[in-house]
């Protein structure tokens, strides 16, 4: 999550970090389409956080927002110089980790998506 901050003071230039310069608020989730959806906002780190958090407290953007996190991280562990995923891709870790997540409730978000990655790494390798 260090990364999301160091990446968000980077593009600070652009939209400061998703947030609008006139005055309104942010986009809601439906309508995020620009950097902001890549800043998450969730505050554990995904070893800490359990999947009935994932299914009960986290956002959708919070969700989507760590199924990049995590997906990126997996693809850069196979290859280091990974192309960021496609937007597509992360929508389909996102269902798949809250599906692993219903299914075993004990386990950590990054246990759920270290299990999805694994068990689909054909579709998800870079």
């Amino acid at each position: 999550m260090v990364g999301a901050a160091i990446g968000c003071l980077g593009l600070s230039v652009l939209t400061a970090c998703g947030t609008q310069s006139s005055g309104q608020s942010g986009p809601t989730a439906e309508q995020d389409t620009g950097m902001s959806r890549y800043v998450q906002t969730w505050s554990k780190d995904y070893d800490n956080t359990s999947c009935a958090e994932w299914v009960t407290r986290m956002t959708d953007r919070q969700r989507w927002t760590a199924a990049l996190e995590m997906l990126k991280k997996d693809r850069n562990g196979d290859n280091a110089f990974a192309a960021m995923p496609a937007d597509a891709l992360v929508d389909g870790f996102k269902t798949a980790v809250g599906a692993s997540c219903a299914a075993t409730g004990a386990d950590t978000v990054a246990q759920a998506g270290a299990k999805v990655y694994l068990s689909g790494k054909r579709a998800y390798h870079p």
